[in-house]
Parts: C-alpha cells; structure tokens; sequence
C-alpha cells in the first residue's frame, strides 16, 4: 500500500517466494496457496510466512490473483521494479531474445491487447473522437499561427492577394511535418521513462524550430525575395 514498501528487501523476498510456490506447486486458488507449506521454509505455510513480512515491515499486503505460465516465456522487468511483463509463446521454440524484446515493447507502449481484432469497439471510437478533435486544433492552430505570423513576425516579407492561398498551403504542409516530428520526439523522450511532462515539452520544443526553420525558408522566401528586389529598385531610382 506504500511505495516504499515495494522497494524493501523482505518485500522483494516474499514476492519471489510466493512466485516460486506457484510455479512449483501450482496452486488452484488463492486459498489453496496460502495454506500450502512454504517450498523455502518447509515448516511455514505462505499464510505465516506473509503474516512474518507483515509484522518486520508494518504494511498490509495479500495475494489479489496469479497466473501460471508453462512452456516458451518471455520477461522483462524495469530496473526499478515498477513494471515488468511475462509472456507466454506458442510454438515448438522460440528466440529468447525476440521474446524480451516483445515484453519490453509491451512494458514501454503498454498495448490494450496482442491482436487489433481484440481491442474493444468502445475503446476504438474513443480514440477516433480524440482524433478528429485534434485534427480539427490543429488545423485552427495552424490556419491561425500562419495568419499571426504573416502580420507580425514577417510583416516584411508579408503575403498578400493570391500568394496568402500559396503560404497558407506550403504552411499547412510544413506543419504537418512538425506535427510528426513533435509527437515523434515525445514518444522517444517518454520511452526513456520520462514524466509525461517533459516528453511533452521536449516534443514542442523540436516541433517549434522545425516549423520556424522551414516556413521561414519556404512559406515566405518569395516574400522576402520580393522585399529584396524593391529595395534593389528603389536603390536604383534613388
């Protein structure tokens, strides 16, 4: 119930304990693995040896539910502790590695299910609505930094007339770039087991210097060549 608690050493011992005794004595029930005697501590039932841990550590704890994997297995488990995943393949053999790479992905994108017939219907059309309504903030957000941009920060090399619908396309198109490489760089910085916070502001931060740098270049370059060519004139009528 403690966050400490998970990180004490008898903690860890009673975990593996009990992991152990359902691995080798393969318990039906939770009850049934209580009152099984201890394969560490012959002249102990698991119920003692958890009343043991709770008495040196002061924390409540019981057995919530176990499974019992038989045959190819993969395992990770984070350096910290705080997540670990085990899974079970079918088939005559199998790669030990490409079995750990597997629950690491699983440990890092934490998917709702092994297959995409699995996911529940309700979970899909939830993840369709958040996408539509940020394709649609992204779009207002787009149509209106261009807007912004062109009445201020490039106010010299302004877009008018026809040329706004050709900024506006080029705009949209860098952006959506950005877009990418800003989710991108979040996932990458969240993988690293990151708060989501900062994958957040890293993800912007990268997004942000993309955009600045190609629309400057692309979106109003015209503006600014045609900037250059009046002040070349008026240089020459001068």
């Amino acid at each position: 119930e403690s966050p400490m608690v998970i990180k004490s050493e008898h903690f860890i011992a009673l975990g593996n304990e009990a992991a152990k005794q359902v691995a080798l004595k393969n318990p039906a029930t939770i009850d049934e693995l209580m009152a099984q005697p201890s394969v560490d501590h012959p002249g102990k039932t698991i119920k003692q040896r958890f009343e043991d841990t709770i008495g040196l550590i002061r924390e409540n704890m019981k057995v919530a539910r176990f499974a019992r994997f038989s045959g190819l297995t993969g395992e990770y488990c984070h350096h910290d502790g705080s997540v670990g995943v085990l899974f079970e393949a079918r088939g005559d053999k199998a790669d030990r590695q490409l079995l750990r790479d597997i629950c690491m992905h699983i440990t890092a994108k934490n998917p709702l299910s092994g297959k995409r017939e699995d996911v529940p219907a309700a979970s899909i059309e939830k993840e369709k609505e958040i996408f539509k309504a940020q394709a649609a903030a992204t779009f207002v957000a787009m149509t209106g930094n261009f807007f912004l941009n062109n009445s201020m920060t490039y106010r010299d090399r302004r877009l008018k007339g026809r040329r706004i619908l050709s900024g506006l396309a080029t705009f949209y198109l860098a952006c959506s770039f950005g877009a990418v490489i800003n989710l991108r760089m979040a996932e990458l910085v969240k993988d690293q087991r990151f708060p989501w916070y900062i994958a957040g502001v890293c993800g912007l931060a990268v997004g942000a210097v993309w955009n600045y740098g190609i629309t400057s270049f692309i979106t109003w370059r015209q503006g600014k060549l045609r900037s250059v060519r009046r002040q070349g004139i008026a240089t020459a009528a001068f």
